[in-house]
């Protein structure tokens, strides 16, 4: 009789009778009745296959044989993600037409002929935080990514600030990403930092008046800023002009106005605050009035009303179809006679500066005298 067994590395499948003339009884262990004849058996082993996991845990690393089906599990570490399996011999698995998911933490395949490997990869979690934005696809500031993932953020900042550009300390960016409201970026192996930062805002103050319909806002540099003088007439005061009270390194007013003279008017934010003031004349009354030295009563001939500083012409009322004539004038400011005010009081046509108040020139006349003598 003639055994032949080669099981290293096997796993025992059958026996094979190859002389044909006996009945074996059993499976692995077997017996038979000997015939008068030679026997020939040979025990039929498969090749065994084994399946090695690093940082997981497999049903069986042992003794698979070519088609049994095999779960291996990913081991993550805690603050770790699971970013896919390294498989050897993965050729093997692809000619056995096999469709297997390596991203899955689980996995589930049929052995091939070969041994396998397989090593759960993972990377270590880091924060990204950003400072005056949010973050696209989490809930808050913050967000858990590993190196490689490509994140994106958006600036928000306050209603009244616009974005001048992001800054990290983490990460180097571009000109272009820098300077861009939305900003991706590839995680690095490290936490980040990304923050927004605003363009410097600048007060304007508005000293009797409004800017954005208040006395005071803020601006960023290069804004254009609008401001508009108060109305006053009912105070009987009349806007003059814009006196631009805030000054520059050598002492000059550091905006200028695009119309000094405009009760609304504007003008080019610069990087420093502002404060600007409408100026007001109040009105006064100019009443001209003409008496005869012979009545006495004054009767208003001309009136009206002007600021400090208008040139006012005056003209004595012609009189001479009432035999009258023009004499001189006798003005009072405020009550008070002012001598000089006119060039030539003697004159009937006369001019002056407008006084800071009421100011009223009479003209007298005389009656004229006979034009023929009767004796």
């Amino acid at each position: 009789m003639c055994i032949r067994d080669s099981s290293e590395k096997r796993l025992f499948d059958h026996w094979e009778i190859n002389s044909k003339n006996v009945t074996l009884n059993g499976i692995k262990t077997a017996t038979f009745t000997m015939p008068d004849a030679p026997v020939e058996l040979e025990a039929v082993y498969n090749n065994l296959y084994t399946v090695t996991v690093n940082n997981g845990t497999a049903t069986d690393t042992i003794n698979h044989i070519a088609g049994d089906t095999v779960t291996v599990k990913a081991n993550v570490p805690a603050g770790e993600k699971f970013t896919g399996w390294k498989v050897e011999n993965n050729t093997a698995l692809s000619l056995n037409n096999q469709s297997i998911d390596l991203t899955q933490q689980e996995i589930t395949f049929t052995m091939p002929s070969t041994d396998i490997t397989l090593t759960a990869e993972h990377k270590t979690f880091h924060t990204l935080k950003v400072v005056g934005g949010t973050i696209d696809g989490a809930p808050g500031d913050t967000i858990q990514a590993i190196a490689g993932d490509t994140i994106t953020v958006h600036s928000a900042l306050a209603p009244d600030q616009q974005f001048l550009r992001w800054t990290s300390d983490d990460i180097g960016l571009t000109d272009s990403q820098s300077t861009n409201d939305t900003l991706t970026i590839t995680m690095p192996d490290g936490d980040v930092t990304i923050t927004a930062e605003p363009k410097q805002l600048y007060t304007v103050t508005v000293v009797n008046g409004t800017v954005h319909d208040k006395s005071a806002d803020t601006a960023n540099p290069g804004d254009t800023v609008t401001i508009n003088a108060a109305d006053r007439t009912a105070l009987g005061e009349v806007f003059v002009g814009w006196t631009v009270k805030s000054t520059d390194v050598n002492g000059q007013p550091n905006v200028k106005l695009d119309d000094p003279a405009a009760a609304s008017t504007t003008f080019t934010m610069v990087g420093a605050n502002v404060e600007v003031e409408a100026n007001y004349e109040k009105q006064y009354t100019v009443t001209v009035l003409y008496q005869t030295e012979e009545t006495g009563t004054p009767t208003i001939s001309q009136e009206q009303t002007a600021i400090y500083g208008d040139n006012i012409a005056v003209t004595a009322e012609d009189k001479t179809a009432e035999d009258l004539i023009f004499d001189h004038w006798k003005v009072t400011v405020g009550g008070l006679e002012v001598p000089g005010l006119f060039a030539d009081y003697e004159k009937a046509d006369a001019s002056f500066k407008m006084q800071r108040a009421n100011v009223t020139p009479v003209s007298y006349t005389h009656l004229t005298l006979p034009t023929k003598l009767e004796v």
